[in-house]
């Protein structure tokens, strides 16, 4: 009886389709090793151990704005890399390579730290952590230095040229209004921009429309009855500048003439809108019946030829 023939091959405890196997790249040691990124080169050296550098990126940003950080790895290979970011702060985009990673941040309002952990499948390590300060930044606004600057108006523009410090004319308007009317204040700037003006008024006053740009600010203001001082404060964030009006309460009565009608600055009597004075007071004679009924009713009427009049005190019998 013949016996069957046995053939004993001899199979390594890790079979070929259970091992991972990674690409080693090293000059003479090219080749596949036995093992991932971790396991021996051809020549039974091990791979290096994973190390990274520094995160490189700006350390202030701009509240709600972006910025791009990378980082490079000194030694071994990263095969994931996953970034720690300040809160509210998100990956906008990303490219990594087995040596390096850069990625693009959308920030929120909150400062904190960005960091990086690498790793392969046999190894990982974490980068020092960065920290990043969020700051208000404002579009700058001069020519050829449009753009963002690293703070508001103050500071340094595209260029690297400063800001000039704001100064204001003084407040265009009058200096007398009529008590419960309105008028209009305005205030321009000489030098620098602006982007907030505060408007402080009398007593009883309230601003009921505004109008602001960079290089200036308006608002038509309802008055009270009460004197006081109109105050502009201008400011960029970093550099401010003040104006004071000191504006009176004037009785003031609507003027009927013609082209004249509008406001006047007193009574009827008071110079019109073109300051012509208001002529005197002359009477028609009384019209009416010289002769009456005992203990009966009539009617009699007068007219102004010359001048106003708001008030008639009749006298009788």
């Amino acid at each position: 009886m013949r016996t069957p023939l046995r053939i004993l091959l001899a199979v390594p405890f890790c079979f070929v389709w259970l091992c991972g196997h990674g690409q080693f790249t090293g000059g003479a040691n090219d080749g596949y090793s036995s093992g991932t990124f971790c396991g021996g080169d051809l020549n039974g050296s091990g791979a290096a151990a994973l190390t990274v550098g520094t995160i490189t990126g700006s350390s202030t940003v701009c509240s709600f704005g972006s910025d791009i950080y990378s980082i490079n790895v000194t030694s071994g290979f990263g095969a994931i890399y996953t970034w720690t970011l300040p809160a509210g702060a998100t990956v906008t985009a990303q490219l990594n390579t087995s040596s390096s990673s850069q990625i693009s941040v959308n920030f929120a309002g909150t400062s904190g730290s960005i960091s990086v952990t690498v790793s392969n499948s046999c190894s990982t390590t974490t980068s020092s952590a960065f920290p990043v300060t969020t700051t208000a930044c404002t579009q700058f606004l001069g020519g050829n230095n449009d753009g963002f600057s690293s703070g508001s108006y103050c500071a340094l523009d595209l260029n690297g040229t400063v800001s000039p410090t704001i100064t204001l004319s003084p407040i265009v308007g009058s200096s007398t209004f009529c008590s419960n009317g309105s008028d209009i204040y305005s205030v321009s700037l000489l030098t620098s921009q602006a982007n907030t003006y505060t408007w402080t008024l009398p007593t009883g006053a309230a601003i009921s429309a505004s109008s602001n740009t960079f290089t200036s600010g308006s608002i038509n203001s309802l008055f009270g009855n009460t004197s006081g001082t109109i105050t502009v404060v201008a400011t960029n964030g970093c550099t401010t500048d003040t104006q004071n009006l000191a504006v009176t309460a004037t009785t003031c009565n609507q003027y009927f003439g013609g082209n004249d009608d509008g406001f006047s600055f007193m009574t009827y009597c008071a110079s019109n809108l073109n300051g012509a004075v208001s002529p005197t007071i002359t009477l028609s004679s009384i019209s009416g019946a010289t002769t009456f009924c005992s203990n009966g009713s009539d009617l009699y009427s007068i007219s102004v030829l010359t001048g106003l009049a708001n008030v008639y005190t009749w006298s009788l019998p």
